[in-house]
């Protein structure tokens, strides 16, 4: 009976064995950059060619160090270090895969040679021929429409519609750690001859917001080609670090805040949603004005579940916020506009004060959401909270409802009758319809307990 153990050391030594080698095999091959082609340009990045599948290290490219030198210096790809006056401006700068954080309030990143050139070009000469001009999404309703804060030309790639897209699209997951069915589509755009992005913040307030995948929570900008001048991005709310302003190849618009440049092949990616669940208002963000020559970018927009796509069922995502509630405000305090919750996380309190807070001569339209009832204390000085009995049926949408003017649309339905009270009565302000039949169960429980002294007087 012992042979039998004895006679598989053997196979598990062997087993071993193989582990081993190919353990060896894959350490070395993680430190070795990928060989360079005999014929290829030295002023290239040395990718495998564009319809064949790609180990991780090589679908993100430079997360080991990996640099090429445009000058052709050295030859092929590899770890070495960068040239000590390498020019960063330069028109064919030296360019590094190595990401770097450009701020952590708002999450910003840059990530240097993030497409090689031939993937690059092989985007714009798929995009170029289905280019039309560019929508945005009505904040109101969630419909896309034509604006002229948006002047650009551009088309929509379905998830994985060719096999380079389908490859960034992996390098952008793993980038982001966000899996690829998050994501929308790819989309091209292209600008030129003073055409821009004003600034503008990418997850939406509009009712239909949570509808497919939730909201969206990160974005990746993919550089396709360099522009002489101007079509930064730039993001205002961020301060701009000195040697970016001191620098004068960035255009006077990217001097609003910190900007990024244009660069072929580049990426930058920033997060629209704070880890907490809220939302990121120092995210908002705008693409130059182009000056001189034309800039072509590939947008990923990442949301926080599943995005479905075609045919395929939308499923709605709620965002869970880990943030304290605010402090309940006083019933006469409202919103105006349905929206003003919205609006307010988006920092338009702050940013469009006048609308949303107002003065104490003229309150604005949001201050409950701005959590500013104060600007309007004095006009309703002496009024008193509803009783704790007068309850809307509906506590989360009452107070949209009347917000809207419900109270006075619906009147029926919200504040109703005597005889049939309505579903909203304290956020109507209606409590008193209701006040005499709750004023009886009080003096009736107050007599069952011996309130009043009649059923204790009775028991004696």
């Amino acid at each position: 009976m012992a042979a039998g153990p004895r006679r598989r050391f053997p196979a598990i030594a062997a087993i071993a064995a193989v582990v081993v080698v190919l353990l060896t095999a894959g350490a070395h091959a993680l430190d070795t950059p990928p060989a360079a082609a005999t014929n290829a340009d030295p002023t290239k990045p040395k990718y495998q060619a564009l319809d064949k599948p790609q180990e991780a290290d090589e679908l993100l490219i430079g997360w080991l160090g990996e640099s090429y030198r445009p000058d052709g210096a050295g030859g092929a790809a590899g770890g070495g270090a960068a040239s000590a006056n390498a020019n960063p401006n330069a028109s064919q700068p030296q360019r590094r895969g190595v990401p770097r954080v450009l701020s952590w309030n708002p999450r910003v990143m840059h990530f240097p040679g993030f497409l090689s050139d031939e993937e690059c070009d092989e985007i714009v000469r798929l995009a170029q021929p289905k280019l039309k001009r560019s929508g945005v999404v009505d904040s109101a309703t969630g419909e896309s429409k034509v604006d002229d804060v948006r002047s650009s030309s551009g088309q929509f790639f379905a998830r994985a519609e060719h096999p380079v897209v389908a490859r960034v699209e992996q390098r952008v997951a793993l980038w982001t750690h966000l899996p690829v069915e998050f994501g929308e589509g790819m989309q091209v755009l292209k600008y030129r001859d003073g055409q821009e992005y004003r600034p503008h913040a990418d997850y939406f307030s509009h009712p239909r917001k949570d509808d497919n995948g939730g909201n969206r929570m990160a974005t990746v900008i993919m550089y396709l080609t360099t522009p002489e001048k101007g079509g930064e991005t730039v993001f205002p709310r961020v301060k701009a670090p000195q040697s970016q302003l001191d620098d004068p190849s960035f255009s006077e618009c990217a001097k609003q805040g910190l900007a990024v440049k244009a660069r072929k092949g580049d990426a930058v990616l920033f997060f629209s949603i704070r880890p907490d669940g809220r939302f990121d208002p120092g995210s908002q963000h705008g693409g130059c004005p182009v000056l001189a020559g034309e800039k072509f970018a590939a947008t990923k927009w990442l949301h926080v579940a599943r995005f479905a796509e075609g045919f395929e069922k939308h499923v709605a995502v709620k965002r869970l916020i880990h943030a304290p509630s605010p402090s309940p405000a006083p019933l006469w305090c409202r919103d105006d506009n349905p929206l003003c919750e919205g609006w307010a996380e988006e920092g338009e309190c702050d940013s469009n004060k006048s609308f949303m807070v107002g003065t104490r001569e003229h309150p604005g339209a949001c201050l409950k959401s701005c959590g500013r009832c104060d600007v309007a204390a004095h006009l309703h000085a002496g009024e008193t909270e509803p009783p704790a009995w007068c309850e809307d049926h509906h506590a989360t949408q009452c107070p949209a409802w009347a917000a809207k003017g419900e109270c006075e649309k619906n009147h029926g339905w919200m504040v109703g009758t005597k005889e049939k009270p309505g579903y909203c009565l304290r956020s109507c302000g209606a409590c008193d319809l209701v006040a005499d039949l709750y004023k009886d169960k009080e003096e009736e429980e107050r007599r069952r307990e011996g309130g009043d002294g009649t059923e204790a007087a009775a028991a004696a």
